[in-house]
């Protein structure tokens, strides 16, 4: 996967390098993550998550015929999730607070259609696969304690960090492939987007196990 990642992106760069009415696109937006493990042997479900965060990046655009056209590009995308519990009694408050942090490099390779309305005014779909590698995937957990004695207050905090990506200790694959598609439309040089991706591949290396990932996108384009 690590081989195909780096062909696909010097493949996006090649192309780039071409000017065939090309249009150089920037853009940043909302990202929503769906996780879904299940269990791979019955189908059951074990557990969800749902990640906010954001992406960021560029594309090449450049129409082929018509209103067909490629897009290679690359973005970055970040996602985050935090989950909080108390137990305690007695003058004693324990508490457990996990945040996951996650940053990836990702590389679309889309066909696009634009439908022109007027000169400035158009729609516009595209479609593709997107290749994914990881670069951060990380969770600190902080256990903390609140222990009042004879009036004194005493607060003790400790953290952990967990690097999911560990060769030996990890439980998430670095590397990614989604099936990614979208609509949007463009007024000048701006344009808005709706989009989504579906993972093809587990995301997790738990044995009897395998977690999807599916990922909604917001965002606003700049064109050049």
């Amino acid at each position: 996967m690590k081989k195909l990642f780096v062909s696909i992106l010097s493949a996006a760069l090649m192309l780039a390098a071409t000017n065939l009415n090309a249009q150089v696109v920037v853009g940043a937006g909302y990202l929503l993550s769906l996780e879904k493990t299940v269990n791979s042997g019955n189908g059951s479900p074990a557990d969800n998550a749902v990640l906010n965060g954001g992406f960021f990046g560029a594309s090449y655009n450049f129409r082929i015929v018509a209103g067909l056209g490629v897009a290679p590009g690359l973005y970055g995308t970040l996602l985050a999730f935090n989950d909080t519990s108390e137990a305690g009694g007695g003058g004693a408050i324990i508490s457990l607070t996990g945040r996951y942090r996650e940053f990836a490099l990702n590389v679309p390779l889309n066909i696009t259609y634009n439908f022109d309305i007027s000169d400035r005014i158009s729609l516009f779909a595209f479609a593709g696969p997107v290749f994914q590698c990881g670069i951060v995937s990380k969770t600190t957990v902080t256990a903390g304690a609140n222990i009042s004695i004879f009036g004194k207050k005493f607060n003790i905090a400790e953290d952990e960090k967990y690097n999911h990506y560990d060769p030996e200790k990890g439980d998430r694959n670095r590397f990614n492939l989604y099936l990614g598609g979208g609509v949007g439309a463009q007024f000048g040089d701006i344009q808005v987007l709706l989009g989504y991706d579906a993972s093809l591949l587990d995301v997790d290396r738990y044995d009897g196990f395998r977690t999807s990932r599916n990922q909604i996108k917001i965002g606003i384009n700049f064109s050049f």
